[in-house]
């Protein structure tokens, strides 16, 4: 699932997406981890529920706040549950669980943090 999520955020423009890893800022400050902290799967449908943390970590406050909001909207189904065609073959119904919020800041750089729920296959 991570994987489908990075290749529709490159879709729409977003770089420097990590996958269960942020880079030390001294790296990269300029990045965007995805992690998933939890899933639950149903076995009846081959489908299951992901939890993904989307971290998003900018050279400043305003930057890295509007861009982990925008990367969340892209990842929100919205009330009505539309589906996401994420590649040519996976599609997902995602919520938004947590809404940007600060994560850490230091020197030259903030990072924020949401959190998604996401339906799909496994």
């Amino acid at each position: 699932m991570l994987d489908s999520l990075k290749t529709y955020l490159q879709n729409q423009g977003i770089d420097n997406i990590f996958l269960d890893f942020m880079p030390p800022v001294e790296k990269c400050v300029n990045a965007v981890d995805l992690a998933e902290w939890n899933n639950v799967v149903n076995s009846g449908d081959n489908s299951s529920q992901h939890y993904i943390q989307v971290q998003v970590r900018r050279e400043s406050y305003d930057l890295a706040k509007s861009d982990c909001q925008h990367i969340l909207e892209l990842l929100d189904s919205g009330i009505d549950e539309t589906p996401i065609q994420l590649t040519n073959n996976t599609f997902c119904i995602s919520r938004i669980r947590r809404r940007a919020t600060i994560l850490s800041r230091g020197e030259g750089y903030t990072t924020f943090y949401g959190e998604i729920a996401v339906w799909g296959n496994k």
